[in-house]
């Protein structure tokens, strides 16, 4: 490849190949002006954007009003509803089920104070308590954690 002019040690040539070795798009375009090539690279850059836009969209966590993780949102308010109850020396259950719904329990006013305060999920408002319970509440993620 060095022979065919692909690579070399400086000047128009492109960079010598080393392991791990990419090539930008801009050293791509330079070499292919050097050998008098002569590409519109626009629409490659314009699919590179496209694929950069959709992998921040898949990777961005859902987020409520403040920009946080929603689940951590919703940790923060379950501990303000559980020192709550602390100071009134009452204490409420993790949810309260009927018909296999979750009605009550910190679960429960957890979502009300959610939909309250704006704070969405990937899926948007939420609207069932037991996902709140599942994703952020249950277990090490916060009730194991509380003294009972």
């Amino acid at each position: 490849m060095i022979e065919a002019g692909m690579y070399g040690n400086g000047g128009d040539d492109a960079p010598l190949a080393t392991v791990g070795w990419l090539v930008t798009l801009e050293e791509c375009e330079r070499w292919f002006r050097t050998k008098g090539i002569n590409f519109d690279f626009s629409k490659v850059k314009s699919d590179l954007e496209a694929l950069k836009s959709r992998a921040k969209v898949k990777s961005t966590p859902a987020t409520g009003v403040n920009g946080s993780d929603w689940k951590e949102q919703a940790r923060t308010i379950a501990d303000e509803c559980f020192d709550h109850d602390t100071k009134n020396n009452c204490r409420d259950s993790l949810a309260v089920r009927k018909r296999g719904e979750v009605v009550g329990g910190y679960a429960h006013r957890v979502m009300v104070i959610m939909q309250e305060r704006n704070i969405k999920g990937s899926r948007g408002i939420f609207d069932n308590a037991g996902t709140v319970m599942r994703e952020a509440l249950q277990g090490d993620k916060w009730w194991a954690n509380k003294q009972k």
